[in-house]
């Protein structure tokens, strides 16, 4: 296995998580409910995304990661 591989298997979990985070502001988002806490939250998910799915070699995850980060940041977000 490859250093790369090895330290994914150990951050996939991590991944997992933002991804989960991202998940929830876009339930809330559909539901209404998305407040400040999760806006803020989503957008440290998304930006420790962008990177860590650039560093493994996921360019469309980063790409998308970078987008909803950008969504959050500016408040322009489909409601």
């Amino acid at each position: 296995m490859t250093a790369v591989a090895e330290i994914w298997e150990r951050f996939k979990g991590t991944m997992a998580d933002r991804v989960a985070v991202l998940e929830q502001a876009a339930m809330a988002l559909l539901e209404d409910t998305l407040d400040d806490d999760l806006r803020q939250q989503v957008g440290r998910a998304a930006h420790q995304l962008t990177s860590s799915l650039s560093t493994f070699g996921f360019t469309e995850g980063s790409r998308l990661a970078r987008e909803i980060e950008h969504m959050f940041q500016t408040g322009v977000v489909l409601e």
